[in-house]
């Protein structure tokens, strides 16, 4: 039934279009809040795999743009139930037209500007099936009598209903299970509730409402949280057996090009010496046949320009992997900074005899990193691999977008190293421009000094990560999401200027075999050791061990 809008009330054409055009349910409902249920959680492909990477892995409210969009939407929602409300309150009170519908607004066009679909019935629903699905079967009685919408809606129909009791039984229920950091909300919202009957300031009743339905949201998710880790170990060492099995249903559809992907696995053991200088010996031991997918991965990983473009089977790795490229760039990049430093610092004779020499030179990565992290030209959080242009700007465009501010800070880190009186730590306009051209002869091109920092760095990873995937061959999956532990710089530091976690080459490596021999796992029974004409390896490699999950 249509609820008619008084002319007397004098809404704007906006408040109008809200009651009309706004969403017709509360932005938390039971369909929104299904993907936070068990069986949604074990059949979530991007969740099983993250679990494995991700110690701290929970769910949360969206965030980014798409969580933006959707505050935008309930905003809109909230002032159209405000506004509905004020509009049953005005016929309550006014009584001037007769009860012709369940709602009791005759329809005449003389006293209205219009008309609108009622969102409370709906609301109150919501709100009894999101209740009744957190709450256990001893309770379900409870919330059938208290949340009984048909004499709800009677009761707001005439006016009567006591919206501060209700709220109060609700929040007496959700407080007997929810956790005890909710507790304070649940009070919140009966708070604003109860201010908001009494003064009759609607907004402020809505806020309630408001308070109300994230109380519940925030309840569903710590529920799934967990479960996530009440049942980790479960979906991590399940982790081969599930992607397998989804991996085999995408290739019966035909969803996986894996001719394509089959070409680009072989075509890696054919590359040239100089594009994996470590690995390349592997393709004759007895890892010959999980070298090529690595070799891949650092063709991908090492250009400091434009990447070579992710294959498809990378789409769930894709993210991390993006993540570990911005991390490789930065080591590379700081290893630059820390050369120029020395070049100029032995230029002007600030050798490192200097007692600030060594304090300067470690507080450096930090300090330039401080920097980068508050550009605007790096990977956010809210980054996603698979709407990447590897033609776009990248992490190395941080880099030179920036060298005028990494240039100040490397040119005031070798002035300290004379002492800090003022007149030394502020750099001179010389220092500025030879810090500058040294930094420009480095990242304005790809060849020279910069590849064989490039080609150094390489090799490091290379040997670094290969030694951890010949490890990690070697054990079960949780096993190696548990030696993942993220690293901590000690308590006591030498130096007094404060260090962030700053990307290495153990660190890195440890990922990247970890994202690597997951992948293998997965793939290697499916597309890269089946038999086929093209492959060839090296007579011993140990083809039992690169497929095996436990």
């Amino acid at each position: 039934m249509l609820v008619q809008i008084p002319t007397d009330m004098q809404l704007t054409s906006h408040q109008i279009k809200i009651l009309q055009k706004a969403e017709r349910l509360p932005p938390i409902r039971t369909s929104t809040l299904s993907e936070l249920d068990l069986n949604h959680i074990m059949r979530n492909i991007n969740l099983r795999i993250d679990v494995n990477f991700d110690r701290e892995l929970h769910f949360q409210p969206i965030a980014g743009e798409k969580g933006h969009e959707k505050r935008k939407l309930a905003e809109v929602y909230w002032e159209a139930i405000a506004l509905e409300i004020s509009v049953h309150s005005h016929h309550s009170t006014s009584r001037k037209q007769k009860s012709v519908n369940t709602w009791g607004h005759e329809r005449t066009t003389s006293d209205s500007v219009g008309a609108f679909e009622p969102r409370l019935p709906a609301m109150l629903e919501t709100l009894k099936d999101v209740v009744s699905s957190l709450v256990p079967e001893r309770d379900q009685q409870s919330v059938m009598q208290n949340l009984d919408v048909p004499f709800l809606l009677q009761q707001v129909h005439k006016g009567v209903l006591d919206m501060v009791n209700l709220t109060k039984w609700l929040a007496t229920l959700l407080k007997t299970h929810c956790a005890p950091m909710r507790d304070p909300w649940a009070d919140r919202m009966v708070a604003e509730i109860s201010e908001g009957c009494e003064t009759g300031n609607i907004y402020k009743m809505v806020e309630g409402l408001r308070t109300m339905f994230g109380t519940l949201e925030s309840m569903k998710l710590d529920v799934a949280n967990h479960q996530i880790r009440a049942f980790r170990v479960i979906l991590i060492d399940d982790t081969v057996r599930f992607l397998q099995s989804d991996l085999k249903k995408r290739i019966a559809a035909n969803a996986i090009d894996i001719q394509q992907a089959r070409r680009w696995y072989l075509n890696l053991g054919h590359q040239p010496l100089s594009k994996s200088p470590y690995l390349q010996h592997e393709l004759r031991g007895s890892y010959a046949p999980i070298t090529p997918l690595f070799i891949g991965l650092f063709s991908f990983l090492m250009p400091f320009e434009h990447p070579k473009r992710l294959e498809d089977i990378f789409e769930f790795e894709a993210d991390r992997l993006w993540f570990i490229r911005a991390d490789i760039q930065d080591l590379i990049g700081l290893k630059i900074c820390s050369r120029v430093f020395e070049m100029v610092a032995k230029e002007q004779g600030r050798h490192r005899h200097s007692p600030y020499y060594q304090q300067a030179k470690a507080a450096l990565p930090s300090r330039i990193c401080s920097i980068l992290d508050n550009c605007s030209d790096g990977m956010s959080a809210g980054f996603n691999a698979r709407h990447v242009n590897t033609n776009s700007p990248t992490t190395n465009h941080k880099w030179k977008n920036n060298i005028g501010l990494v240039t100040l800070e490397i040119a005031q880190c070798i002035c300290s190293v004379g002492g800090y009186r003022k007149s030394n730590t502020f750099p001179d306009r010389k220092t500025l421009e030879y810090v500058e051209k040294c930094l420009d002869s480095f990242f304005s091109s790809p060849t020279g000094q910069f590849r064989e920092f490039n080609l150094s760095v390489q090799r490091e990873l290379e040997e670094a990560t290969f030694g951890y995937v010949k490890r990690y061959l070697t054990m079960t999956p949780l096993e190696i999401s548990e030696d993942q532990r993220p690293r901590e710089y000690p308590e006591s530091t030498k130096y007094a200027y404060p260090q962030r976690l700053l990307p290495d080459v153990d660190g890195i490596a440890k990922r990247l075999a970890h994202v690597g021999v997951l992948h293998w796992r997965v793939w290697a029974p499916v597309l890269y050791l089946r038999e086929g004409p093209g492959i060839t390896f090296a007579p011993g490699s140990n083809i039992s061990t690169m497929y095996a999950t436990e």
